[in-house]
């Protein structure tokens, strides 16, 4: 497994003459290659952007971070002093390359949205099974039939399926879902996506034992990444049929079932509702990235808003690992680690893909982000480790260096990087890229949101503060990026996801004050724009957008240095 490299520069309590000092260094370098060498402006630049006077950038332990787009400042209440006329002299010496969002936003399926591992390591893994093996999942594979078929056949049509069970649909059934693909599937599942959402506690993981709508979720999703492409056509066949059954299970909306961060771990009915919310998560993955255009539709706009309110009445918005106790491990105190830490990824995720479908999608947010009150995740290593020995020696050392950053929550991170009060930083250091990745996604959010509000750009100053605290937390952080070729295949599954590209998210924000920003200017440079009609007012965003093409534009745009 591929180690991290050191560095020299640790992230620390940092005073405000070191703060000024570390900016005029950083930043003449950065304006030197914007503006071309030699440039007598330089020093006045900095002197300008270090004056006490720009009330919301002192902030003491954070040093102002290049990369932020300059123009930004101009219009941000507080600002004394204008950049235009320095961006439009400037050279552009080279371009923002989003690499992650420009794959995400323009592929046409999972395995080419997200690293879902190379086609040579999935085939390995797909011819990796043997049929004689895989035979103790045959009750597995009967339960997921009569799970399907109870549901194809209630009284109440499935008019979200279209389709009617007969005898070829159940030799089908069996047929896909045998032992063998289970088991190739969830090897799929485990090692092409689950570093994309890491939720499922997979040492303990049992397929034998698990319910039948989780298993045959996890099953779907994998083969949506099988290097057969017969494989991938037949999950897209019973996706539906799956969704169906799944959004059927009634301990699903059992509102009487609530978690609680006091939870001993055995109680049975939360594991088991838990678990029903996963499938349905899974589901909506696959169906939002692999199913048809109605299947989609019905995801985004219908499904997710269930799981949303699922999620808030069964109090996952609320859970924090704060009062475990790590100092002594049991494999009772394990049970529970799993249990409520597992509850605070899926809150997490929950959040995080209804962010996308804010950001990408530009639908209504259903997840306030100051709504998300769960504690940070534990690092991965806790998470991965396969007995509790081995995973309360990763979390005591893990709180023992960190004691305070565990008691943080998820709504309290973003309030207190957009704070215009002094924050000490090393409270944050060292964040890992799942909660970094949390965190900017709910900052991308609250811009959004901004947008869609009746205030105008100058009001933006506590999300630039957030953004530029937030990247100097990235900047200063031990965070690397790797791709599934890094590791072997019996091990893919431990790498980090696409949350490693958490630093192109600050862009794609930086970027959307920048529009925002500069339409504001046009509409009031024209004032008969105000006479139009509404939605017709250049700037004005499209919402539901289905093919995500503003924010292609958007991407395009910055790639090529155009807004």
């Amino acid at each position: 497994m591929p180690r991290r490299p050191t560095h020299s520069h640790k992230a620390s309590p940092i005073s405000q003459d070191q703060s000024t000092q570390e900016f005029h260094r950083v930043f003449e370098t950065d304006m030197s290659a914007y503006l071309g060498p030699g440039n007598d402006s330089i020093s006045g630049i900095v002197a300008d952007l270090t004056d006490p006077s720009l009330q919301w950038l002192r902030c003491p332990e954070t040093p102002f971070v290049p990369g932020f787009p300059f123009d930004i400042f101009n219009d941000i209440q507080g600002s004394m002093i204008s950049l235009d006329s320095f961006a439009s002299q400037a050279a552009v010496p080279q371009r923002t390359m989003l690499p992650f969002l420009k794959r995400f936003t323009e592929s046409s399926g999972i395995t080419d949205g997200f690293d879902c591992g190379t086609l040579a390591q999935r085939r390995q893994l797909y011819n990796s099974i043997d049929d004689s093996h895989c035979q103790f999942l045959k009750g597995k594979t009967r339960e997921i039939a009569t799970m399907i078929r109870r549901t194809m056949t209630r009284t109440q049509p499935c008019s979200n399926i279209g389709l009617e069970w007969s005898p070829v649909m159940e030799k089908g059934c069996f047929e896909f879902f045998s032992p063998v693909n289970l088991q190739r599937f969830l090897l799929l599942f485990w090692s092409g996506w689950y570093p994309n959402t890491p939720i499922i506690h997979r040492p303990t993981f049992n397929p034998e034992s698990e319910p039948p709508g989780l298993v045959a979720s996890l099953a779907v999703l994998g083969a949506c990444m099988s290097p057969e492409p017969g494989d991938c056509v037949r999950a897209m066949a019973w996706l539906a049929a799956v969704e169906e059954a799944v959004f059927s299970d009634a301990l699903l909306f059992d509102d009487s079932v609530v978690a609680s961060s006091d939870l001993v771990g055995d109680e049975q009915v939360v594991w088991d509702r838990m678990k029903a919310l996963q499938a349905a998560y899974f589901v909506c993955i696959a169906q939002n990235w692999e199913g048809s255009k109605d299947g989609k539709q019905r995801i985004r706009k219908q499904r997710y808003s269930h799981i949303v309110s699922i999620a808030r009445s069964f109090g996952l918005y609320n859970l924090s690992l704060g009062s475990l106790d790590a100092t002594s491990p049991t494999n009772q105190k394990w049970i529970k680690f799993i249990l409520i830490e597992s509850m605070i990824r899926t809150a997490t995720y929950i959040y995080l893909l209804d962010s996308a479908f804010v950001l990408f999608w530009r639908l209504p947010s259903r997840v306030m982000s100051l709504e998300l009150n769960t504690g940070l995740v534990c690092p991965e290593a806790c998470f991965q480790a396969g007995s509790a020995a081995e995973c309360f020696l990763h979390l005591y050392t893990a709180t023992k260096a960190r004691q305070n950053q565990f008691r943080l929550r998820v709504s309290s991170c973003v309030r207190l990087l957009c704070s215009s009060q002094h924050v000490d930083l090393d409270l944050f250091r060292n964040l890992s890229s799942f909660n970094m990745f949390t965190i900017i996604s709910a900052l991308c959010c609250l811009v959004f949101q901004y947008q869609t509000t009746l205030v105008d750009v100058s009001q933006m100053s506590p999300a630039a503060t957030g953004l530029s605290r937030w990247l100097w937390l990235w900047r200063h952080g031990d965070n690397i990026k790797s791709s599934s070729e890094d590791f072997p295949s019996d091990g893919i599954w431990e790498r980090i996801g696409f949350m490693q590209h958490a630093d192109e998210y600050y862009h794609l924000a930086c970027a959307m004050l920048e529009r925002w920003k500069h339409d504001e200017s046009q509409i009031r440079a024209n004032l008969a724009a105000w006479a139009t009609p509404f939605g017709q007012v250049q700037g004005t965003p499209k919402y539901d957008d289905g093919e995500m093409v503003q924010v292609k534009a958007l991407i395009h745009e910055m790639e090529n240095m155009a807004y």
